[in-house]
């Protein structure tokens, strides 16, 4: 469940990143991108600050 949350919350960023600056967001690259960032890298890197 908690992956779920991570991966629905990252979707929730990106569409809202997507819709208050359209510029910003132009190839599914970067949506790629986006995703590993904040579901694989963040958590990560948040873990190992603790």
């Amino acid at each position: 469940m908690r992956e779920l949350a991570s991966y629905l919350a990252a979707g929730v960023a990106y569409v809202a990143l997507g819709v208050a600056f359209p510029s910003l967001l132009l190839s599914w690259v970067e949506g790629v991108a986006f995703l590993l960032v904040a579901v694989w890298l963040l958590p990560a890197l948040v873990r190992r600050l603790r």
